[in-house]
């Protein structure tokens, strides 16, 4: 940990010499397909050491360590600090076959010998979510989900993409693990219904199963996401408000009125 604690310091350093004061990663993916293209940029396969080297880099990434006379800070967050968004909850690297989620082929996630749970301990550690360590400067600020489908394992028997899902996002995330930052979508999973120059990765809620962007948004929201990566679309957002304030007869979808809605 020694390793990763120096590297997270030097590359808040870094950063904040740029003037950047997030960083997009870092990627705590258990490497448990090797056939993963992006295995590259995870750390290991191991469940426990995964944990402690992120949260190491975390740690370091987001701690100001020393006094700062402008701000009296001794150790926690400060003018030194850079904010992390660990991906991907709740493990990505776990594509059927070792094909990458960015495509089709690869939007199953799926978790042979029932590894669903050791992969998502092993994020919450790397994330900072452990009791000692959650809110505080060891706690990453920000968390994405990945494209995956986390297959079956959704107790309501919903398959869709992590981002859409409730249940991962609101039940597990903030619910079980009372994470309490920012949840961040992957790329462009609203996608634009094929009009976009990246392909959709709207899995489980793709166009050619009759979803719009407006519901892709609204199911968004619904999840618990507070950001939507790699869309800046307004519209499509307040489409997707007004499906979950004043319901939807196509979707199915009862309003929860304009008051709860606003709150969301």
């Amino acid at each position: 940990t020694e390793t990763f604690t120096e590297f997270g310091d030097t590359l808040a350093a870094e950063y904040r010499a740029l003037g950047f004061t997030i960083l997009l990663g870092p990627q705590m993916d258990l490497i448990t397909e090797p056939r993963w293209s992006r295995v590259t940029g995870a750390i290991t396969e191991d469940y426990q050491m995964n944990a402690d080297m992120a949260n190491a880099y975390v740690s370091a990434m987001q701690t100001t360590d020393e006094k700062i006379e402008d701000y009296g800070l001794d150790e926690g967050w400060g003018a030194e600090s850079v904010s992390a968004i660990a991906k991907h909850w709740p493990s990505g690297g776990n594509g059927e076959n070792g094909y990458d989620a960015h495509k089709d082929v690869g939007k199953f996630g799926v978790y042979p010998g029932d590894g669903f749970e050791a992969a998502a301990e092993s994020f919450a550690g790397g994330a900072g979510l452990d009791p000692e360590d959650n809110s505080t400067s060891a706690t990453a600020a920000g968390i994405m989900p990945y494209y995956t489908i986390s297959t079956d394992q959704d107790p309501s028997g919903q398959n869709v993409g992590n981002g859409f899902s409730e249940y991962l996002v609101t039940d597990l995330l903030r619910g079980d693990y009372n994470y309490d930052g920012v949840v961040c979508t992957d790329w462009k999973i609203t996608g634009t219904d094929g009009t976009d120059s990246q392909p959709n990765t709207s899995w489980g809620l793709e166009s050619g199963k009759g979803y719009t962007t407006a519901y892709r948004f609204y199911q968004v929201i619904k999840a618990g996401c507070d950001q939507i990566g790699g869309s800046g679309s307004l519209t499509d957002l307040k489409a997707g408000y007004e499906i979950m304030a004043y319901g939807s007869e196509e979707f199915g979808v009862v309003g929860v009125g304009e008051e709860a809605a606003t709150e969301r």
